[in-house]
Formats: structure tokens, C-alpha cells, sequence
């Protein structure tokens, strides 16, 4: 610590009030007086926090999942209200957070110290640096062979295969992982994947990048699934890992599973963590909008810690604790690694393994024996001397997935433990999937069924007693668990749609099923609370026998608009078993009133693409249609959405350097009312014509009708048209090229094309998606492009300058015989489809050709390689003599009188 920093540290805290300087951790106190300039990250709590205990008594998942999630986010949004409203005054950097009620906030101590003085802000801590759990080696297994063993050791040793041959492979169940990301298309993952559907790949829903920095070979904010390390890949492929063939690497195979990256080449924050968390509970699109709480996953496997070493203590992390406790009351399984600083007692020491709402997993080695780095209890570092870990799988010298659709093994650590109990949980969901959500049940479960090794006694308990805090209750058994599961009798009420919007007197009708849960049929007795005032509810069929179902009417005949929460219980007979589900029902008697539009203003000019569309609540309003057009009539919109609030983002670009129309319609079943429309001009990107001046299409071409007089050569040449929706960016073809794992030099060549003279600027634009081999300081493959004026006799590669957007990401390595060593290009792994745009005015007037080219050493390589469409050429004229149509309403070019007809 430095002396001028605690010098002035002391000043400022002197002259704090006691009561606010009793919010500020220590921690962050250290952190601001070494902080350069006196700034740091801070986590500023709120005092309020959402009471979930309700969520307890809801008996399905999706009735937990969205319950939490509306709790949370309502809870967030009335309490940070006034404190978000001052920080946007103020101009001061800050984000959002409601899996815990909190905010991320940069700012000095004078400013921590007002935040603490405030009564809604409970405390203010640390955002400290997570690290995920390191393989380690273990002696004792290091001979063990690497070499395919069709089911890999671990998988038999915990008996999966005995699960998949009662028919339960995980099918239903879906499974999420928060680690350094993931090789979404590696031959063991890519059909276990959620989002690919078998042709194409959709990750909306399935994958979320809460790297927003740095991010490594990935890049930040990564919109397709990527691992900048191995960890994640290789924790997935324990989870539902399974190549069809000699690579049977995953405990529930059948199940499907998402993503989020949490860590930047191996570190993130709890801020990272939280995103991800949060993301779990309500997955978004990629653009993070439209949370849905009915795509979270059943488990999480989370193997990472929080050291001393990175300025984490139970006391700074109490932000954590509580969101994985939300976690959990949201019917997900929270599955996290207890570490790898055994074979000492009480080093379980770090969240989240040290929570009570975690599943911690210790590690075992193929004899039974505890793995002699994994972590003991009990929980000392908190005061709470809590039992950990709570169970064992095995975790020494397992081999599964990496990246670069390999394998390898040899991998020790609780982090190769954890995964083959987020399996479990899939394989327990796929055989009843009723259990679903029921974490209390599914953890107990998991304990009873366990395998005892041999325990000579340890860590404060004595030998041969289960639980220890050695192994927990003891090493999973998937056989024993699940038939002890199905063993149990029990039923499950869930009630769809979640919500309903009628017009009184309309009724509303919900479908309700009665889930069966083993072989349990007593009959079940429904009934209906919370419905509005002056309405009846009535069932088509009641009582129900588990596995059935019936529908729920409730009338509106003379209801007040309003919304209601009505809770369906069914009680089970002669048992009294209790369980309920619950439904939104909103009632509305008028049409919706008119919005009143806010931004981008009217008449607002330089918008970004992707604008903050925002507007006013409209009195009665259900949901509300958004228009964007670049006609006032708005008969072909470029661009709409649904959204329940008042303020949206477009997942895509809109036309840019455009006059556009926007205007919204606020909905419910009564009559909808349209807003008064405005405009808006976006602003011009790189490529675009200046005012005054008009794009001409010079050449425009997407691959839809072949070649079209493109060429392709060279050594190891794969060129050629695709029809995989994964390659194509339009319509339905494109042109592709593999990244080879050999020397390869592989040139597509464009017909001739003539460069108006006159017309600057003239530009190539081109959409593209790559994946090049990268190295740790440029590239090992990778693509340049290339032009000739003279009919490809020479070729001339076009550098940065020219570059409008996407430069080259690096230099090729001269050092493996790749053909184009030592010229810029781009590599990674991947980038997504990018618009490319190349200014080629030094070439108008004269005829060329452009050559896309891969050069490729003996090593590693990529399947995704190169994909290219949508290939345009474009000068920019003078305009019409009369640019307009009159729809601005504006007639400044125009006059209103004439000179008299001689």
C-alpha cells in the first residue's frame, strides 16, 4: 500500500460519518488506496432484497423459475430506481444487477462514501478476481493411457452406461455450464448442443459471453459459443460428451446443454459470475433481451473459486452467496467443485463450494480412494464448520473434450469431478421429469444412493461414518440414484400458459396437468386462489389421476381491469400430499390508450443502427408493437417487435445513413391505439454516399444462381458453393472453404469488373464469417485479400488502409511454410458474420479482379475456414436533379407559385 494513498485515505474516512464507513469493506478500502488514481470497481448492495421463500411451496420448475425471476427483477427495478436515476444525472459508470440486488459502480472513495450514507444501499464491497480450478497432476494415476476406451473409465466407474440401458440418456433434461466457454461444434458437443438443430445453428437462448474485455483467442462478446482456454470444453464434454463412436466421454449423452463464458483466458470477477448466473435464470437473445425463464437449464456446473490469494473472504462475498441461494429457489441445481488445496482439513475455503445452497463435489480416484488434492472440510474460513463437500465422483486422470476437436486426458481436479454430477442430475431428470426443480429432493437422492469407499477417517469425523468431510456422503452412484428416484411416489401440478390477457367478459382458460412422479396414482383434488374478484373457476375434470390433466375456466363477467396471481393446488388423497403452480391473469375492460414516443427524438439525425428505441406507458396496455419503416405509410416495415415494456434495442442493423419512420402500437384484447409516427436518420457507416451523392450498384452478387464467373485454385483448394445454413449469411448459398491441417494455398478469384471513373468512393462490400488457426501473437492460418488490374497476371494485396472496417488481425507466422508467411491477415477463432467494407477509389477507372486467399501451414486447422455472400461493388453518383417524396412534409426545394404563362 502506498504511503500517500493511506495518508489520504485516513483523511477521507476521518471525516466520513461512523454509520456509512461500517458499509465500506476493508477490502475496498485497501483496493481504493492502491487503486491508480484512486478509482476501483465497487459492488454496491442494496439494502432491500427479494423474499423468495415462496418459491418453495410452487412444485414445478417452470412455476420456481418464472416466480423467481419476476420477484427478482421487480424487486431491482423499484429499489435501484432512485439510485440508478443520480448515477445517470451524474454521468457516473455503472451497470444494473437483479439475480441480487446490487450494482456494479466505478468511482473514487468521496463517492463510495455518499453511496454508503444512503439508506437504501446496505453495504459496498469488492469486485476481486474468480479463477478457475487448475488441473493438477496426481501421482497416483499419471501411468493410466490416454488412448479411447469407447466408455471412458469414470463414466462405468459411477454406472451412466446401466442408466442409458433402462432407456434414460439424459433425453428431456438440459444441462448449463459457466467456465472459459466452450467448442460448441466439436464432434462430441455439437449434436448435444441446444442450439443446433441438426442443419444450422441458432444460439439465442444457449449461449451468453459475459467477457465484455479482452477475451483472448475469442475476442470480447463473442455471439457464437468459444473457449479461449481447454477448461470449459473439456468440463462439457464429462457432462453429455458422446462422438458416436469410439469417444464416449459424458455421463448423460441424450441430454442438451448451453453455455455461458465467465472467465477471460481463465479469470473473471463476481460480476462476470453473476452475469452468467442471472443469464441461467432467464436466458435472453443474443442482443440480451426477451429473458426466459422457461429456457433455464435443470443443473449448472460451476468449477471455479474465489482464493484469499485474489482478495476474496467469506466477508467480501456475501453478493455471491446470495445469488447462488436464488439460483437454487429458481429449481436449478447449483453443482460447483470444493477445490484443489488438499489433502489438508478445512480447505474447502472458497465460494461458491462453501455455500450451504451448493452441491460441492470432492474428487476420487479409480480405486475409491480420495484424490490427494481435493479439498477437505469443514467449512472453517466463514465460522460456519459446515460439512463439506457434500459428495464425491471421480476426478483423476479423466480425459474428455478440448478444443480443436481433440481429446485429451490425463486431467486431475474437482473441476473433472463436478461435471459427472451436473450428468447425474440430467440423467435423474430424463428418467422422471416431474423432479425437475425439486433441488432438495434431487441433492437428497444423490446422498442416499452413494457408494461408501473405505474411510479410515479424518477432518474431525471418525472412520467408517458417512457424511465425513472427506467425501461427503460419499461417490455417486447414477444406478442407485435414479432407481431409487423412480422408487419414490409423488405427483407434480403444472399449469400453462403462464399468462393470459382477456377482454371482459371473455373467460380465460389454462390447461393443467398433473405430472405423475414414479408410480404414484393416488387421485388429486384441484382447486383455484387468488383469482380477481367477482370471477369463477372451474375445472372440466376434478379430481385427476396423476399422468392426466384437464383445463382451469375462470370467468370475468363483471371484473375490474387489473391483474391477478391465481395459485392451482392439487391435494392427493388419502396421502394429503400439496402441491401448486401458478398463473398470471390479466383482465382488461377498454382499448389501450396511444403512447407517447420519446427517443430517438423526431427529427433526430446521426442515430446509431441499432437505436435505444424508448416511450411512454400507455394506460391499458398489454404489450406493444414496434414499426420501422422507411415510408410514412409503413407498408413494408425494415424492422418489428413485440416487447412487453416501453423501451427496446434491435437485435440487427438498421438501413444506415437512411431517413427511417418509427411509431408504436400499444395492445391488449379490448382495441390497440397507434402513436403519432417519427423520424429518424441513421447515421452514415464506412462506404456510404455523402449527401448530395447516390449509391450505384455496380455489382451485387450472393452465390443463389452458382458461380457466376468466380474461380477457384491452388494447392488444397476447397472452395466451393455451400448450402449449410451455418455458412450461409442470405438466401441459400454462399461460398466456403475449409481451414486444412496441412499446407494449403487456396485462391477464389472474382470476374472481371470495371471501377467507375468519377464516382468516389468506390467500394467492395462483402459479408463474412472466419476461423483461422491463431498463435499467441498473430496467426498461424489465415486470409488476406488480393487485386489485379491487369487479368491476374500480378496481384497486390490490399492492406489496412483500405480496410474501412475488420482489419487484419495479425501477422502469419513464417516459421511452418505457410505460403503466405509473413503478410497481415485475419485469423481467431471464430468471427462471426461481419459486413466488410474496402475502399478501392485508387483503382476507379480501371478494370479488376479480387482474390480471396488461405494460406495454411502442417498443423492445426478449422472446419469453419472461410465463408463469403453477399458480394457488392458500389460508387456513388451524383444525385437526381429532385431527391424526395414528399413524406418528411417538408417543401423547401419546392416553390408554391409560378411565373405567369406569356
Amino acid at each position: 500500500m502506498r504511503p500517500v494513498c493511506s495518508a489520504v485515505l485516513a483523511l477521507a474516512l476521518a471525516a466520513a460519518p461512523v454509520a456509512a464507513l461500517a458499509k465500506i469493506s476493508p477490502a475496498l478500502e485497501r483496493v481504493f488506496a492502491d487503486a491508480p488514481g484512486g478509482r476501483a470497481e465497487m459492488l454496491v448492495v442494496m439494502t432491500e432484497q427479494a423474499d423468495l421463500s415462496a418459491a418453495h411451496e410452487l412444485s414445478s420448475k417452470l412455476a420456481k423459475g418464472r416466480y423467481v425471476y419476476e420477484k427478482l427483477t421487480a424487486t431491482a427495478k423499484r429499489a435501484q430506481a432512485p439510485l440508478l436515476a443520480e448515477l445517470e444525472r451524474r454521468g457516473i459508470v455503472h451497470r444494473s444487477f437483479w439475480a441480487a440486488n446490487f450494482l456494479w459502480v466505478e468511482g473514487d472513495l468521496a463517492l463510495a462514501q455518499e453511496l454508503a450514507a444512503r439508506p437504501d444501499v446496505a453495504r459496498l464491497d469488492t469486485n476481486p478476481k474468480l479463477v478457475m480450478e487448475q488441473p493438477v497432476v496426481d501421482l497416483a494415476e499419471q501411468n493410466r493411457s490416454d488412448a479411447p476406451l469407447a466408455v471412458e473409465w469414470n463414466i462405468t466407474k459411477v454406472n451412466a452406461p446401466s442408466v442409458w440401458a433402462l432407456g434414460y440418456t439424459g433425453q428431456g433434461a438440459v444441462i448449463g455450464g459457466q467456465d472459459t466457454g466452450y467448442q460448441w461444434d466439436h464432434p462430441a458437443l455439437k449434436s448435444k448442443y441446444r442450439g443446433w438443430n441438426g442443419a444450422s445453428a441458432d444460439h439465442n437462448y444457449n449461449w451468453h459471453d459475459a467477457v465484455h474485455s479482452g477475451g483472448g483467442t475469442c475476442g470480447p462478446d463473442s455471439v457464437v459459443p468459444c473457449d479461449d482456454d481447454q477448461h470449459g470444453t473439456h468440463t462439457m464434454g464429462t457432462m453429455v460428451g458422446d462422438d458416436g463412436g469410439s469417444n464416449q466421454i459424458g455421463m448423460a449423452p441424450g441430454a442438451r446443454w448451453i453455455g455461458c463464458r465467465n472467465m477471460n483466458v481463465g479469470v473473471g470477477t463476481p460480476t462476470s459470475y453473476i452475469e452468467c448466473f442471472q443469464w441461467f435464470i432467464a436466458p435472453t437473445n443474443l442482443a440480451g433481451q426477451n429473458p426466459d425463464p422457461a429456457k433455464s437449464p435443470d443443473v449448472i456446473n460451476n468449477s471455479w473459486g474465489c482464493p484469499t490469494s485474489e482478495g476474496c473472504s467469506a466477508a467480501n462475498f456475501g453478493v455471491m452467496q446470495t445469488v447462488v441461494e436464488n439460483v437454487r429457489a429458481a429449481g436449478i441445481f447449483v453443482a460447483v467443485s470444493a477445490g484443489n488445496d488438499g489433502s489438508a482439513c478445512s480447505t474447502v475455503n472458497t465460494p461458491a463450494a462453501i455455500y450451504d445452497a451448493a452441491f460441492s463435489v470432492g474428487s476420487t480416484t479409480s480405486t475409491d480412494a480420495v484424490s490427494s488434492f481435493s479439498s477437505r472440510g469443514p467449512v472453517t474460513v466463514d465460522g460456519s464448520n459446515r460439512m463439506k463437500p457434500d459428495i464425491a465422483a471421480p476426478g483423476s486422470n479423466i480425459r474428455s473434450s478440448i478444443p480443436g476437436s481433440s481429446y485429451a486426458g490425463g486431467w486431475s481436479g474437482t473441476s473433472m469431478a463436478g461435471p459427472h454430477v451436473a450428468g447425474l442430475v440430467g440423467l435423474m431428470v430424463s428418467a422422471v421429469p416431474a423432479a425437475a426443480g425439486d433441488v432438495t429432493r434431487l441433492e437428497d437422492l444423490i446422498r442416499q444412493s452413494a457408494v461408501h469407499p473405505t474411510f479410515g477417517g479424518e477432518c474431525s469425523v471418525a472412520a467408517g461414518i458417512f457424511p465425513n468431510n472427506t467425501f461427503g456422503a460419499g461417490r455417486i452412484d447414477a444406478l442407485a440414484a435414479v432407481n431409487l428416484l423412480l422408487s419414490q411416489a409423488d405427483f407434480q401440478v403444472n399449469a400453462t400458459p403462464a399468462s393470459r390477457t382477456v377482454c371482459a367478459p371473455a373467460s380465460a382458460t389454462f390447461d393443467i396437468a398433473v405430472g405423475q412422479l414414479g408410480s404414484f396414482a393416488e387421485p388429486v383434488t384441484l382447486a383455484a386462489s387468488g383469482n380477481p374478484v367477482g370471477s369463477t373457476v372451474g375445472f372440466a375434470a376434478n379430481p385427476v389421476s396423476p399422468g392426466g390433466g384437464t383445463t382451469m375456466n375462470v370467468t370475468t363477467v363483471g371484473v375490474a381491469a387489473g391483474s391477478s396471481t391465481i395459485t392451482v393446488s392439487g391435494t392427493a388423497s388419502p396421502s394429503g400430499t400439496l402441491r401448486s403452480d401458478t398463473v398470471d391473469l390479466a383482465v382488461f375492460t377498454g382499448s389501450a390508450a396511444a403512447p407517447a414516443l420519446t427517443a430517438p427524438a423526431n427529427g433526430a439525425i446521426n442515430v446509431a443502427p441499432r437505436p435505444a428505441f424508448s416511450w411512454g406507458a400507455a394506460a391499458g396496455a398489454a404489450d406493444y408493437l414496434l414499426e420501422v419503416d422507411d415510408s410514412a405509410g409503413f407498408g413494408s416495415p425494415v424492422y418489428t417487435a413485440t416487447v412487453a415494456g416501453t423501451s427496446h434495442t434491435p437485435t440487427v442493423d438498421l438501413p444506415s445513413n437512411t431517413h427511417l419512420y418509427w411509431r408504436v402500437t400499444a395492445n391488449n384484447p379490448c382495441g390497440s391505439a397507434v402513436s403519432p409516427a417519427f423520424s429518424f436518420t441513421t447515421q452514415a457507416l464506412p462506404g456510404d454516399c455523402a449527401t448530395g451523392s447516390v449509391p450505384h450498384l455496380v455489382y451485387d452478387f450472393g452465390f443463389e444462381t452458382g458461380l457466376g464467373g468466380w474461380a477457384s485454385s491452388g494447392t488444397g483448394n476447397t472452395w466451393a458453393i455451400t448450402t449449410s445454413a451455418a455458412y450461409v449469411h442470405a438466401g441459400t448459398q454462399a461460398m466456403h472453404a475449409t481451414d486444412p491441417t496441412a499446407v494449403a494455398d487456396q485462391r477464389l478469384v472474382s470476374p472481371a469488373l470495371a471501377l467507375p471513373a468519377g464516382e468516389n468512393p468506390v467500394v467492395l462490400v462483402y459479408w463474412n464469417s472466419q476461423s483461422f488457426e491463431k498463435s499467441t501473437s498473430g496467426c498461424y492460418d489465415g486470409g488476406i485479400l488480393e487485386i489485379s488490374t491487369d487479368g491476374g497476371t500480378s496481384w497486390i494485396q490490399l492492406t489496412n488502409a483500405t480496410l474501412l472496417t475488420d482489419p487484419y488481425d495479425g501477422t502469419v507466422s513464417t516459421s511452418f511454410s505457410n505460403p503466405i508467411g509473413g503478410a497481415s491477415a485475419w485469423c481467431g477463432d471464430p468471427q462471426a458474420w461481419t459486413r466488410s467494407v474496402v475502399d478501392v477509389s485508387a483503382y476507379a477507372g480501371q478494370t479488376v479482379q479480387f482474390r480471396f486467399r488461405i494460406g495454411s501451414d502442417t498443423s492445426s486447422g478449422r472446419t469453419d475456414g472461410w465463408n463469403l455472400d453477399e458480394i457488392k461493388v458500389q460508387s456513388c453518383a451524383l444525385g437526381a436533379v429532385f431527391a424526395g417524396d414528399f413524406e418528411s412534409g417538408s417543401m423547401a426545394q419546392w416553390s408554391a407559385t409560378y411565373p405567369a404563362v406569356p
